[in-house]
C-alpha cells in the first residue's frame, strides 16, 4: 500500500501563485519544515499520527515501536474492508494530467483514465458497507 508520490494538492492548488512561491522558497532553502511537508518524495508506506497531541500531522508514529499493535490492528481492519467491499489498489493508475508545477501545463497522459479502484473486483455490484459502520475502531 506504498504511497510514493508527494502530497501537493490538486492541480489548481499547484498552479496557483502560492505554490509557485513556496517552490522558490524551496529553491532557496527558505523553506519551513512543515511548508516543506508537501514535498516529500517518496512519501512513507505508512502514515500514523497522534491527530489529539499533534493535529497538523507533522510528527509520523507509524514506525515508532511503541504502536506496533495498533499498526498491525489497522493494517487487518482496512485490509479485511478491502475484501468485504471489492475494494483493490490500481495496477494502472490514472497518470497526473497535470504537470506538477505552477502554469497548469498539460501531460500527455490528459484526458486519459486508468484503472478506477474496485473496478477490476467489480465492486460497485457490491452493497456491503464494511466493517466500520459495525465495530469499534477506537484505538485502546
Amino acid at each position: 500500500f506504498a504511497a510514493v508520490f508527494p502530497q501537493l494538492g490538486p492541480a489548481d492548488a499547484v498552479g496557483s501563485p502560492s505554490y509557485e512561491e513556496l517552490v522558490e522558497l524551496k529553491k532557496r532553502g527558505q523553506i519551513t519544515d512543515e511548508q516543506a511537508e508537501i514535498f516529500i518524495n517518496p512519501r512513507p508506506a505508512e502514515e500514523f499520527y497522534d491527530i489529539n497531541a499533534d493535529p497538523f500531522q507533522f510528527n509520523n508514529l507509524a514506525s515508532n515501536t511503541e504502536f506496533a499493535d495498533e499498526m498491525e490492528w489497522l493494517r487487518k481492519v482496512l485490509q479485511n474492508w478491502m475484501n468485504e467491499t471489492g475494494d483493490n489498489i490500481p495496477e494502472n493508475l490514472t497518470e497526473d494530467w497535470y504537470l506538477m508545477q505552477p502554469g497548469y501545463i498539460k501531460t500527455d497522459a490528459y484526458g486519459i483514465r486508468g484503472e478506477m479502484p474496485g473496478q477490476k473486483t467489480n465492486a460497485v455490484k457490491i452493497t456491503i458497507r464494511g466493517r466500520f459502520e459495525r465495530m469499534d475502531y477506537s484505538l485502546h
